[in-house]
C-alpha cells in the first residue's frame, strides 16, 4: 500500500488483506490470535491511535478500535521503526546489546530506541521521531506540515523533490535512477545525495551525543 488513503479505505484493506491471506492459508480468521500493524507515523502503540501518518489523509484516528470492529481477534500497532527495533532485538544485531538505537532510511526517517531492554516511546508515544528532529530553521517542508525537518531533505519524496522529479507511482524506481545518475557522474545528481548525506550525518551525530549508544543499526530500503 502506498500513497496516502482515507481511513476507511485502509481499513477496509488491511481487512481484505486478512481475508484472502486466510483463504490462501487454508485457515479460518477466527482461529488467528491477534494482528500486528506497523504503520509509519506518530503512534501510541498504548491505544492503538494514530496521530499522524503519511500513509492516511486524517489525522488522530482511532485506527485500532476501527479494525477492532471488523475484525474477530485483537489488534496491536506501533510505529514501524520500533518493530523494526524489536526484530533487532529478537532476532538480529541487538540481541547482545541492553541499549541500541535503529535507524531506518525509506520513503521516510524513522528511529526505534532501546532502552534498558525496553522499547522507548515516550510519554505519548510520540519519542523517538528523529526524521522530524529539526536540521535548518524555516527549511524545507516536510509532509508532516512542518519545516526543517531532517526527513524533508533525506527521504525519498525530498531527494526527488530537490531533482524536480514527480516520482508517481513508483518512487523507489525514480530514486534508483537518479542514485545510477548520480554514480555515472551527473553532477546535479551527486550534489543532491551529498547534501542529503551531510544532513543525515548532522542528525546522526546529534543522536550520539544525546543517548551515547552502544549500537546504532541503519536499516531500510536505502541502505
Amino acid at each position: 500500500m502506498r500513497g496516502r488513503l482515507g481511513v476507511d479505505q485502509v481499513v477496509a484493506f488491511i481487512a481484505d488483506t486478512i481475508d484472502a491471506t486466510c483463504a490462501v492459508a487454508g485457515i479460518d480468521a477466527q482461529d488467528l490470535s491477534g494482528a500486528g500493524l506497523g504503520m509509519a507515523g506518530i503512534i501510541d502503540a498504548q491505544r492503538n491511535f494514530v496521530y499522524w501518518s503519511p500513509s492516511l489523509t486524517e489525522r488522530s484516528v482511532e485506527l485500532g478500535a476501527m479494525l477492532m470492529k471488523l475484525l474477530p481477534f485483537p489488534v496491536f500497532m506501533d510505529n514501524d521503526a520500533n518493530l523494526v527495533a524489536k526484530a533487532e532485538q529478537l532476532f538480529g544485531e541487538g540481541r547482545d546489546f541492553s541499549d541500541f538505537i535503529v535507524i531506518t532510511i525509506e520513503h521516510g526517517v524513522g528511529m526505534g530506541i532501546v532502552i534498558d531492554n525496553k522499547i522507548y516511546r515516550g510519554t505519548r508515544g510520540c519519542g523517538a521521531e528523529f526524521g522530524h528532529t529539526k536540521v535548518q530553521l524555516d527549511g524545507a517542508l516536510c509532509r508532516c506540515g512542518q519545516r526543517g525537518c531532517l526527513e524533508a531533505y533525506v527521504a525519498d519524496y525530498a531527494l526527488l523533490r530537490e531533482a524536480n522529479i514527480t516520482s508517481g507511482d513508483a518512487p523507489e524506481d525514480e530514486v534508483a535512477s537518479l542514485f545510477a545518475r548520480a554514480k555515472a557522474g551527473d553532477k546535479v545528481a551527486q550534489s543532491i545525495f551529498d547534501r542529503a548525506g551531510r544532513m543525515f550525518a548532522m542528525g546522526l551525530a546529534n543522536v550520539v551525543n544525546i543517548f551515547d549508544p552502544k549500537l546504532i543499526i541503519l536499516s531500510g530500503e536505502r541502505m
